[in-house]
């Protein structure tokens, strides 16, 4: 027990201090790979971990994967753009718009797409517009986060208890969907109440029409976007695996952009965040550690 309790803080202080040229996913693997050399953890249990977080760990690299491609394409930058065209210079329906955009691309995308790429565009585009940041970079930090419980595809942990009690798309939202839009509404009447004088400052726009260019990479991405929402919500009606959808878009779009000639092996492995994937790895192995532990 002692030596379980050992490589399991070693690991977590290397994650957290990351000693260079240490990383997150180095110091996870290494945590691994001790509990497999020590016999703490056999390989077959190993595999047994692997399979049984098979459903996560693939829905999450078929996201980023996805995300890699959208954001390639400016699919993020093109529809902060289009929301600042629908609010023809009026703050306050522009923070409303945000609000709406971020909760779409919280919903298909998940929570860390808008915090990660949707939030940076926004603050881009609002600054050059001369606007008080604070107010849109607020809205999308906690649209990130209440409407992080629209689908099990809305936070890669809701795939957690979907997976533990085989929820169906329908019981979900049984439990989950009106919280949500409250969750929501709530911000909206506050942030509208708290931010009313920053944005009722008007706004000319006067950027170009069209900041991405549309072509025909552009999209078929779309068009593989929506087929992939379409799928997370077919697979969540008759309860099959969510990283079905998540890997088969990101199969359709990979093999776009490598046929268009937009995407490169370089850029595709610097869009994946293996640290990510290693803590997820991480977090079922110390499942696995407790479990051993409360029987020692």
């Amino acid at each position: 027990m002692l030596l379980i309790l050992c490589i399991f803080a070693l690991t977590l202080i290397l994650i957290m201090v990351r000693p260079k040229p240490l990383k997150e996913a180095m110091a996870a693997s290494l945590g691994a790979f001790l509990m497999l050399a020590t016999s703490i953890v056999s390989p077959i249990q190993a595999f047994e971990v692997l399979k049984a977080s098979a459903n996560v760990l693939l829905f999450f690299l078929g996201l980023m994967l996805v995300s890699v491609v959208a954001d390639r394409v400016c699919f993020f930058k093109w529809s902060a753009a289009k929301a600042i065209m629908l609010a023809n210079g009026n703050g306050r329906r522009l923070l409303l718009i945000i609000f709406g955009l971020g909760a779409v691309v919280t919903a298909f995308f998940s929570n860390d797409a808008t915090a990660l790429l949707l939030t940076p565009i926004v603050y881009m585009l609002v600054t050059r517009l001369k606007l008080n940041p604070l107010p849109y970079m607020f809205a999308c930090a906690f649209v990130a986060n209440t409407a992080s419980m629209v689908l099990p595809v809305s936070n890669p942990v809701n795939l957690l208890p979907v997976d533990r009690f085989g929820l169906t798309i329908g019981e979900y939202l049984r439990f989950l969907l009106v919280p949500t839009i409250l969750a929501i509404t709530i911000n909206v009447v506050l942030f509208t109440f708290i931010f009313r004088k920053d944005i009722s400052t008007p706004f000319n726009d006067d950027s170009p029409r069209n900041p991405v260019k549309v072509d025909a990479f552009f999209l078929f991405v779309c068009s593989g976007l929506a087929l992939t929402a379409f799928g997370y919500i077919f697979a969540s009606i008759y309860g099959l695996p969510l990283y079905w959808p998540a890997m088969a878009g990101a199969a359709m779009l990979l093999t776009s952009g490598f046929a268009f000639r937009r995407l490169n092996l370089s850029s595709l492995g610097s869009g994946v965040s293996w640290s990510i994937l290693t803590r997820t790895w991480l977090g079922t192995v110390s499942k696995r550690e407790k479990t051993i532990l409360s029987l020692s």
